[in-house]
Formats: C-alpha cells, structure tokens, sequence
C-alpha cells in the first residue's frame, strides 16, 4: 500500500478540495452541511434489520389500523445512535420512514412492516436520493457563481444605448463526457443502461456525419449527383435498436411492469421480453439454446451483447415511498430538509416513484434536446494497450475501441459517398502529367487552365471535369466496392439508390468515391515509373560514354608517356611497337590515298635515286614483288 499518489497524500488533496469549495463560497455552515449530508448516505449503509416473526394488527382510535407483519426493526446499536446524531432526526422517525410502510383503503389505512430485505432497499433508495440530490445542489451552485448572466454582465452606465441586461445574449460551451460501449464477460443492468445511451449518441454522431457532410456538398454544388436530395450512399441506423429500448412495449415498458406486480421476478421479465417480440434475423432481439433463464441478446450497433438479468427488477425499483420523504424532511439539515421539503405537489410525488430507468430515459432524452441544438464536434480517446506502457500499440484492442465508438460506422459512411477530395489546382497538378503528349493538345489545356478571364473558374471546371472523365472512364464500366449483401447485417436498416460516379466536381474541390483516387494514383506512379526508366536508361547512356572516353585517353596518355621516357621492359618493348606500328600504319593508310600517278612518279624516282637500295628491298620482300619492282 502506498500514503501517496502522484506526490500527494489524501491529507493533501481533501485540503485541495477545501480550497476550491472556498472559491465558490461554499464555507462555514454550508460547508458543514454538504459534509454532513455525506455522512448521513455513508451512515445509511451502516445499519442493520432484523425481524423476529408475525406481528399483531391493532386498530386504533382515529381509523388507523397498526398491522406488524414481520416485525421488523432496525437493531439499536451505536451505528444507529451516529445515523440519528448526524441525520438530525429522531431514531422513532427513522425506522418509522424506512420500515413501516402505510396502505390506504376505501375506509381505512393500515401501517404494515417491511421485511428486512424491502428495508434495507427503503434505505438504500434513500442513500441514493441524498447523494442525488445534494450533488445537483453542488452543481446548481458551481454554476450560479460561473454564470455569464449573473456575474459577467455589461452595467448599464457602461452599456451604450442602455439596453436592459436581460437581453444579453452570451454562448455556450459544454463538455459532455461518457463511457463508452460496454460489454463484458458478464453484462447487467448497468451495462444496459449504458450502452443505451450510447445508442442514442450514435444516432446523433451519424446523423451530424451525414448533415455535415451533405451540407458540404451543397455548398459545392454537387448534390446534383445525389438521388432527389438525400444520401446517395448506404449508412447504419439504428433505429430499430432504440425503439426496441424506449417504445411501445419494450424493455423499458416490460421491465416496470414487472416492477409493479406483485412478487415481480427477473426471469418474468426475460419471459416478458421474448413473449412480446419475435426473435429474427429482422430485430435486435436474439436468443441462443445456451441461454440461462435470466439471460437475453441484444445486437447494438457496436456488436452483439449478451445480458444477464439478475437483479434486474430490484435495481430499477428506485420509487422513493413517501414515509421516506417525509422521514427525511424532518432533518434539522437544512440542506436535506429544503431538497424534501419541496416534494409536496402530485407531479413531484408522481415523479419520485418513477422507476430507475424511466428517470434514465427522461433524463437521456432531454440531454439530447439541449445537445441538438448546438453545434456538436466529437474528440474519440483511444488507450493504445491495457497496461498502458509507453510505445506499445494493441491493434485488436484500439480496433475494439474503434468499434464501440462508431468511428467505424463514421468511416463507412464517408467509404459510401466521396472519402477523397482535394482542390482543382492540386488535383491538376498532380494528374495533369497523365493526359496524352501530343504538344498542341498540351498547350490547349494549359492555355484553357490557366486563363484569367471572368469565366475561368467555370472553364476550369469543364477542363478538369472532361479531363477526370477520361480518366476514370474505365471505372463507369466496371463498379467499385461492391459489397455483398449477405454480409450486412440484418438488424440495420440500409439506404441504397444507383450507384455513385467515379467523382464529383465542386466549384472548389474535386471529390472521388472508394477506390477513385485510387485508380488514378496507380496511373501516375506507373507513368513516373516508366519515365524514370527512359531517364535512367539516359542518364546511364551518358556515364558510359563519358567513362569509355575517360579511359581511352587514360590509356593514350599512358602510352605515349612510356614511348616518351623509353621504358624498359618487356612491357615498353612491346608498347614502342605497337605505337611504332600505328605509326606505319597511318603512313601506309595516307600513302594508298594518293593519286595513281603521284604513286608511280614517286616510286619511279625512288629507283632511279636508289637503285641499288630499291632492287635490294624488293629482293627481300619477294620474288614476285621484286619482279614487278624491277619491271617497274
């Protein structure tokens, strides 16, 4: 066990607390009493019932008729004794309120006794109605002290034209946090509760995707490219699931009437439940052979949950009798006593015995009034591993979330319409290299494109919508994400019309649907890739050259220096010849150039200068060539 928690002691923060309730002016006789509210729900849990057997009935003198049935009472102790002390009400009103209960006839009213189990329910109800009702006081008072209204007025000397203070009008920020989709190995009462609420949030959010969306789409002047109006693609909606919850005959409904009855079971509920509505591939309602007699399926949008409806009715009995109202009215708390005391007409009455859910359900759907009316904008936690280690990523488990927090659904909407979009100029810029290179047509469009007359936006519009057309001609013909519609799910109502073009052109932007850009962005890497090919090839081309030549003058050089210096060796030797053979070479290639009878007069004058050098070298060069040189 540790004393602290992030360099901090409970010491330490409960004065950290102490001091924030100061801000709000929450001091002195205030303060003493919202602490001695929470000891009262705490000290309600610290008493005990018992019940020693039948009772007697005795009828009294007024028309009351006392009637003991089960006799049972709360045990004196010193538990009792600091309930009393603290709740500032008598311990004869006390166990009055939570086990006597009054049954009103045509002619008479009886007291009849609980049981301990109903008394300790009565006490339990009551721990919960405090804590309610003192935390609604704490809120109501944080925000009487932050509201713009009362404390953020403009005065009316400092206000021009001295209009009243009323009539300032000031905005609203609000954060609504929650839980998220629930479902475990075991599922209760809570669990249902909320992921009921998260079923109507999912509503919401998909119905702000949609409007968001569409929304967008006329502003850029492509819901033309929609079916009358409406959403051109296939989203989940369920509303099947929530009027399954809160209509007609559903569980809201089955389960308070199971609560009213007398003896009321939880399996009588689940009887209820699948008596009343046909189990189908249709509604979200499923059972399976495996199922207890307490256990019932629900399919939500976020996956299939499977409850169990153990305590069921006893949680969602949260009807508040009135000899506890009264009980707690006599508080000498005056913040008890004035949260009670208010009880007094039938509508107030009427709604304190309004069952758990019922009070859930009025509370969730006026949440969702005041949230419609404001401009909603989700921020989605996801916890990227349960040991919530550093760099450690769970993919199954972030995919869960993702799942549970509609984001999914939120995808699959945006995958069924135009997920892709980008602006003209960008959307030209990349692809304009894909048009076919012919130079006049290159110069049309750039030359249409880029004109800056009063029409130019609608001129390029028309370019680049004929230009994305036959581009993505080839994607008309054969369709793009198809699904098949035996993998949706049935229980989900699906909105299908014909199927979406390839894209839309806005004033602005350029919009493709699933697999457009796609298609496109293929297109151009298979051309920058065959084009860096031909530049490669090229490039390659260049170097060789560049490097045969290098080292053809390398080698010249070398040669001509070991001809210069006369380098020895077996390796000079034979450079010397072959640079002296190239030298005869070329004079022999110039000689054989020259004119017929240059050749002869000057082999002719040769032999006359030199005869005896000229019959000589003939000698040894061959018979048959010295012939003809001494012919000549």
């Amino acid at each position: 066990a540790t004393d602290s928690i992030e360099g901090m002691t409970d010491a330490e923060r409960w004065k950290v607390v102490k001091r924030s309730l100061q801000v709000f002016d929450i001091v002195n006789e205030s303060y003493m009493e919202l602490m001695q509210s929470l000891c009262v729900v705490l000290q309600l849990g610290n008493i005990s019932f018992s019940s020693n057997g039948t009772g007697s009935t005795n009828d009294t003198n007024v028309g009351v008729r006392e009637r003991r049935v089960g006799d049972c009472h709360i045990i004196p102790n010193e538990e009792f004794d600091k309930l009393s002390t603290v709740f500032g009400v008598s311990k004869t009103d006390i166990e009055d309120g939570l086990v006597y209960k009054t049954m009103v006839t045509n002619r008479d009213t009886f007291r009849l006794s609980r049981n301990e189990r109903t008394a300790r329910d009565a006490a339990d109800a009551l721990a919960k109605e405090i804590y309610s009702r003192v935390f609604d006081w704490l809120v109501d008072t944080i925000n009487a002290k932050t509201c713009a209204e009362s404390n953020y007025c403009i005065d009316d000397d400092d206000h021009e034209g001295g209009d009243d203070r009323k009539d300032q009008k000031f905005g609203v920020i609000g954060l609504l946090d929650i839980f998220g989709f629930e479902t475990f190995k075991n599922n209760y009462f809570e669990q249902l509760c909320i992921n009921h609420a998260n079923e109507k949030l999912q509503q919401k959010f998909t119905m702000d995707v949609f409007y968001t969306v569409k929304q967008e789409y006329q502003s850029e002047g492509i819901i033309h490219h929609m079916n009358n109006d409406t959403a051109n693609f296939e989203y989940v909606d369920n509303t099947q699931a929530l009027d399954l919850i809160e209509g007609k005959m559903g569980l809201i409904d089955l389960l308070n009437e199971e609560c009213v009855i007398p003896k009321g079971t939880d399996e009588g509920f689940v009887r209820k439940l699948y008596k009343n509505i046909h189990c189908s591939s249709q509604t979200p309602l499923f059972k399976k052979q495996s199922f207890s007699n307490n256990q019932f399926g629900f399919r939500h949008y976020a996956g299939d949950v499977v409850y169990d409806a153990t305590l069921f009715v006893s949680k969602n009995t949260d009807a508040l009798p009135e000899e506890v109202i009264a009980c707690a009215a006599k508080s000498t708390n005056s913040l008890i006593a004035k949260q009670f005391n208010v009880v007094t007409s039938k509508e107030q009455k009427k709604e304190l015995k309004k069952t758990l859910w019922t009070k859930f359900n009025t509370q969730l759907f006026d949440l969702m009034t005041h949230v419609s009316k404001s401009r909603s904008r989700y921020v989605r936690c996801i916890v990227p591993n349960k040991e919530k280690k550093p760099l450690v990523t769970d993919f199954k488990y972030v995919l869960e979330q993702l799942t549970c927090a509609g984001v999914l659904s939120a995808i699959e909407i945006a995958r069924q319409m135009y997920p892709n979009q980008m602006t003209h100029e960008i959307a030209w810029d990349r692809f304009s290299l894909l048009q076919k290179r012919t130079k006049k047509r290159e110069q049309h469009l750039a030359i249409e494109y880029e004109t800056d007359i009063d029409n130019a936006q609608e001129q390029k519009h028309e370019t680049l919508s004929s230009f994305m057309t036959r581009l993505l001609s080839p994607l008309e013909k054969k369709p793009i994400d198809t699904e098949d519609d035996n993998t949706c799910d049935k229980t989900h109502t699906r909105v299908t019309t014909k199927p979406t073009p390839s894209f839309a052109c806005g004033r602005t932007r350029i919009y493709f649907r699933h697999g457009a850009l796609e298609y496109l962005e293929n297109l151009r890497l298979q051309f920058v890739n065959a084009s860096a090919t031909v530049i490669q090839c090229l490039y390659r081309k260049v170097r060789a050259v560049i490097s045969y030549r290098r080292l053809k003058r390398e080698a010249e050089d070398r040669a001509l220096v070991l001809s210069q210096n006369g380098g020895g060796g077996e390796g000079g030797l034979q450079l010397r010849q072959q640079r002296k053979g190239s030298v005869a070479t070329f004079k022999k290639q110039r000689s054989a150039r020259m004119s017929g009878m240059k050749g002869i007069k000057t082999k002719f004058w040769l032999a006359v200068k030199h005869p005896s050098g000229f019959v000589k070298r003939a000698a040894r060069n061959g018979s048959g060539r010295g012939q003809r040189s001494i012919a000549l």
